[in-house]
């Protein structure tokens, strides 16, 4: 198109110059179909009178021609602009992607490391459990209920900093920052390397507790909470896989 415009642009002009130097001397040199230009005055009047409307028709055209061109260019340009923003902003989602990505993985680890350090706690806290519920009023050890109470409540608060810091993990993983193969990772990683130790725990209830879907203590609430808030978002990860996978017509 550029191309083509500059082209018409020279040929008008080419044109105009040329009608500017032969009209006057063809107008003037004899008469066409009876009429006469030797009589109409000054030469000069005759030129400017002849060549002024086709140079300022040719000026016109030139203007025209130039700011279709100038218009082309700024469409270009803004093409050009809208695309690099395009990039700068992919760019910026992938850097923000691939840091929010990288923080929610060590949070990950970390509660992994805490799940491995605290073994004990998943696999001693129902044997509290049920000596606090069931057998503390009957001990007359003060010794013993010092000891029972001390440990019980540090598996209490080990089972509440674990909990906070899994609500951490799974908030950051429900944000849109994330794409959909590293929501499915990470929750894989969190099922594998805390949620099975709370699985082997709630067997470990369920040994111990005859009544425990009845009548649940506190920390199997908890437990159960966590347990079925990943299953939960597990389900809807998978559903949106499927849908992804669905072909439309």
């Amino acid at each position: 198109m550029r191309k083509s415009n500059t082209t018409w642009a020279f040929l008008t002009i080419g044109l105009g110059a040329v009608l500017a130097c032969i009209l006057p001397w063809a107008l003037t040199s004899r008469s066409w179909f009876g009429i006469s230009f030797h009589d109409t005055g000054p030469v000069g009047d005759t030129i400017g009178g002849i060549a002024g409307p086709v140079l300022n028709f040719a000026g016109l055209l030139v203007i025209y021609f130039s700011l279709r061109e100038q218009l082309a260019a700024n469409y270009l340009q803004r093409e050009e602009l809208d695309e690099q923003k395009k990039q700068i902003e992919a760019e910026q989602k992938d850097s923000q992607n691939e840091k929010y990505f990288e923080l929610t993985y060590k949070l990950v680890e970390k509660l992994a490391d805490a799940a491995h350090r605290n073994e004990a706690v998943f696999a001693e806290v129902a044997q509290h459990d049920y000596w606090w519920n069931y057998e503390h009023n009957l001990s007359t050890d003060n010794k013993e209920h010092e000891e029972a109470d001390r440990k019980w409540l540090s598996y209490v608060w080990r089972i509440g900093d674990m909990h906070n810091l899994f609500s951490l993990v799974v908030n950051r993983m429900e944000s849109e920052i994330l794409a959909l193969d590293q929501k499915q990772l990470l929750a894989s990683l969190v099922d594998l390397q805390y949620i099975s130790k709370l699985n082997e725990c709630r067997i470990a209830y369920q040994g111990l507790f005859k009544d425990v879907e009845q009548n649940r203590p506190d920390q199997l609430v908890l437990i159960d909470e966590q347990r079925e808030r990943l299953f939960t978002y597990e389900q809807s990860l998978q559903d949106r896989i499927n849908e992804e996978a669905i072909p439309f017509g």
